[in-house]
């Protein structure tokens, strides 16, 4: 008697509640996961070759890109389905078989550390390895109780919807990563975001620097390595290091000629200044030859300044110099300083007094006929400070009014989804039935 009203409270009260707490996050993590991957597959992708080299797997770097977009497509896919209920038996079944993957991953990244963080929200998110890890335990467990109760999951669409939603979610995934790659991210998550004032934030930027930590009495305070206190009465108890990766801030912005850091010099430029942006020029898209050859005519007749950073080799800035006559400076920064600033190779960013006025591929820079007035004349030399507010509400925009019409207008859709499977199934008979006719005529022309 008692076991059968345990089970009853399991069944009418527990199981119900875990199903839905799992079913709302474990849809969100995973729906927000593969949207900040989707949304800057090149960000991803470099972290896809971390991974790979980590695990010498050389071999897949090529389809780097390839496989950061399918995974972003992927997650983004389980989670919407989730979150409306689609395909539940199949969804639960890889969000399981997906945990169990990526938890023992997490561990093992946890505790030989061989790259420096799992990449799991893109630049959006920032996790420990040992956080990702706890999260993926979470997510297992979770995982699991939609895998027993996923019976107890309702689909906001009927059963002949749910195609069209999931083929609707695969358009949009893969739309916005396709953006992403030809202009820029459209949700920009870096620190080097259009209106960022660079030499005011390399001034500011503490985080990367480590903390030491000092005890007076009963009080800690800490303190940076420039204003160490003096007074015997504060007394050394650790280092404290940064809560952010590098990566978070604009501290690796470091400009090199040579062995002279001229960073200050080129950002203290009161003027307007055209970067080349290139992590290896051996690699950069020759398409933008053409474009950057028009910019440097207009940087020459309105007599700006033009300078090409790269982390490429003296041979190969020797081989780009001789395929376009480029006589422009050339020097020197961090390949992945150069990466986190610009997705594409080679990327152009507008600086005036150190703030990122533009950032643009070389494709979309305006054309000869547009460089016809001193750039803060131009559309291209106004600067619109980013936020992230309009361009979200686009992307939701974008993504619920497909899905609330579906919803709205299921019944019409469903019957003609109906209507259009009887007529091809009418149309198979048919042709069934002639086949049939044809070969019981050949069998009578057949002599005995």
């Amino acid at each position: 008697m008692e076991n059968k009203k345990a089970n009853t409270l399991w069944q009418r009260r527990i199981e119900p509640v875990l199903v839905v707490l799992a079913r709302l996050v474990v849809g969100a993590t995973f729906a927000f996961s593969g949207f900040v991957k989707s949304i800057d597959p090149a960000g991803t992708s470099l972290k896809i070759r971390e991974y790979l080299e980590a695990f010498d797997l050389d071999f897949a770097l090529p389809i780097a890109f390839f496989i950061a977009v399918c995974l972003g497509v992927y997650e983004l896919i389980l989670g919407v389905n989730l979150l409306f209920g689609s395909y539940r038996r199949v969804t639960s079944v890889l969000l399981f078989l997906t945990m169990l993957v990526m938890t023992p991953l997490t561990l093992y990244l946890a505790l030989a550390n061989p790259i420096s963080d799992c990449g799991c929200f893109g630049e959006a998110l920032y996790l420990t390895h040992w956080q990702s890890f706890a999260k993926n335990v979470v997510l297992l467990l979770l995982s699991i109780v939609l895998l027993l109760g996923n019976r107890r999951i309702r689909s906001i669409y009927h059963k002949e919807i749910q195609p069209l939603t999931l083929y609707f979610v695969l358009f949009y995934a893969v739309g916005i990563s396709m953006y992403a790659y030809y202009y820029q991210p459209i949700l920009d998550f870096r620190p080097y975001k259009e209106g960022t004032d660079i030499k005011a934030a390399l001034s500011l930027d503490v985080f990367d620097m480590p903390r030491y930590l000092y005890r007076n009495g009963d009080r800690l305070e800490e303190f940076s390595a420039d204003d160490l206190p003096t007074d015997t009465a504060w007394h050394f108890v650790e280092r404290v290091e940064s809560a952010a990766p590098s990566t978070s801030t604009v501290s690796n912005f470091v400009i090199y000629d040579g062995e002279d850091d001229i960073t200050e010099w080129i950002l203290s430029d009161p003027g307007y200044t055209f970067l080349i942006l290139s992590p290896s020029l051996a690699v950069a898209e020759s398409s933008a030859i053409d474009k950057i050859d028009e910019l440097y005519d207009y940087v020459r007749e309105y007599h700006y300044n033009l300078y090409c950073l790269t982390a490429s080799t003296p041979e190969e800035i020797a081989e780009w110099q001789d395929n376009t006559g480029a006589d422009y400076p050339f020097y020197s920064m961090d390949a992945s300083t150069l990466r986190t600033i610009m997705r594409g190779n080679p990327g152009i960013v507008l600086l005036h007094d150190g703030v990122i006025v533009k950032k643009v591929r070389p494709a979309h820079l305006p054309g000869e006929a547009e460089w016809n007035a001193p750039v803060d004349q131009l559309p291209f030399g106004q600067l619109s400070p980013y936020t992230h507010l309009r361009p979200l509400l686009t992307l939701l925009v974008i993504f619920f009014i497909p899905m609330l019409l579906l919803l709205l207008t299921s019944k019409t859709v469903e019957a003609y989804v109906v209507q259009a499977r009887v007529r091809r199934v009418a149309r198979l008979r048919k042709m069934r039935e002639k086949l049939l006719e044809k070969n019981h005529k050949n069998d009578e022309k057949k002599p005995i």
